[in-house]
């Protein structure tokens, strides 16, 4: 058994508006590199922001930023929930 382990920094809320007591507001999948290397990632909502960003698990990069903080600050009517891999 795994059990759980935490892959987003320390003080991510992994939540999203739409469903704010349940939904899926995360989604991980593989990628293969042109070197044919494998990574796994996470594409996850932030609570605080409500943008969406991307995640190498393992990798001691920072989150990549999917979509720009304009998104929520200008308009908070966008929502993202329920990823597909």
């Amino acid at each position: 058994e795994r059990g759980a382990v935490d892959v987003t920094p320390a003080g991510t809320n992994v939540r999203t508006r739409v469903h704010e007591y349940g939904g899926k507001s995360h989604a991980m999948a593989r990628e293969v590199g042109a070197d044919g290397s494998e990574a796994e990632y996470v594409v996850y909502a932030n609570f605080a922001d409500q943008r969406l960003y991307k995640l190498v698990v393992g990798s001691d990069a920072p989150p990549q930023e999917l979509t720009p903080k304009s998104v929520y600050e200008e308009d908070a009517r966008y929502r993202f929930a329920d990823f597909v891999a």
